[in-house]
């Protein structure tokens, strides 16, 4: 099924690209044979270059291996959806009321969130388990946006999929599409700039330490603020809030092995081992995490967009 050697940044066209060190740590190694990676000179968009083909990415999302998209009803998500739906809210986003999609719905966290707040929900997932996930819910989820054609939404949500898709621009035009007028977009993707991936360096890379660029080959595209904002502008949608989360260091610890099925999201960090020194003061601690979030150096970026005008 090969690879694909992209001769143009996705995003904005550029051809003047500078290769980068392949990761050493993989989703998985025969996938990621002949991959490589790039940086537009133009924008600043790192992506996967070679990349696997489309073949190749359909084959290895349904090996029932893969279990990234399978629904997790944990905690997690569902604080996930709490952070998302107020970010929203921040950026002025309408919830009760409106017409909601999740787009990679998964297990339905968001779109039970969204509908308690008094939102009629929709999810857009082509796994047979959040379409199951969905039907417990009493939610429709279709198997793609495309089965969706013609109708409008007052709010989107896609999380931890833009990364995934193999047209960046059309996938962003089509939700700019499904938007119906004064509605929000709500995208998350992993944080480029977080502060995990810029202490990444070799050194604790080769003792075991988590990539700067997670999940490599399915990761198509790394996103910065900057960058995933300039995606946005291009199909006519400002960003209006913006926050990250996760600290994500613990993935700097060293451990054994080239190869790792990076968790998407971070889950969140492990409670501290008996005898360990003990934590900052409560309020210290919530002080610096508000600070480090402002800093946008969480491990997820968080951005709600509406149309510009």
């Amino acid at each position: 099924m090969g690879t694909v050697r992209l001769t143009a940044c996705p995003l904005c066209g550029g051809a003047a690209l500078r290769p980068l060190p392949a990761p050493r740590r993989t989703i998985d190694p025969r996938l990621a044979a002949g991959c490589g990676l790039a940086r537009c000179a133009r924008c600043g968009l790192e992506f996967t270059t070679p990349r696997p083909s489309d073949a190749a990415l359909a084959a290895f999302y349904e090996d029932r291996d893969y279990t990234a998209r399978e629904p997790i009803d944990d905690a997690a998500a569902h604080a996930r959806a709490a952070t998302q739906l107020a970010l929203i809210a921040e950026a002025g986003g309408r919830i009760a009321g409106a017409r909601v999609l999740d787009v990679g719905c998964g297990g339905g966290q968001l779109l039970a969130a969204a509908r308690q707040r008094g939102a009629t929900v929709c999810g857009v997932d082509p796994s047979p388990h959040a379409a199951l996930a969905g039907a417990a819910l009493g939610v429709e989820v279709a198997p793609s946006l495309a089965a969706l054609a013609g109708r409008r939404f007052d709010g989107i949500v896609m999380s931890h999929a833009l990364e995934h898709v193999p047209d960046l621009r059309a996938t962003l035009a089509g939700l700019r599409a499904a938007l119906a007028d004064g509605g929000w977009l709500c995208l998350e993707v992993p944080n480029l700039a977080s502060l995990r991936a810029r202490l990444s360096v070799p050194a604790l890379v080769a003792r075991g330490a988590d990539e700067r660029h997670r999940a490599f080959p399915i990761h198509l595209y790394y996103f910065t603020p900057r960058t995933l904002a300039r995606a946005l502008a291009d199909v006519g949608l400002a960003v209006r809030a913006q926050a990250t989360s996760g600290l994500g260091l613990g993935a700097l610890r060293p451990r054994h092995g080239d190869t790792a099925a990076a968790a998407e999201p971070t889950a969140p960090p492990s409670p501290p081992a008996a005898g360990a020194a003990p934590r900052a003061p409560r309020g210290l601690y919530a002080a610096a995490k508000a600070g480090f979030h402002r800093a946008l150096l969480g491990e997820n970026l968080m951005v709600v967009a509406t149309v510009r005008g």
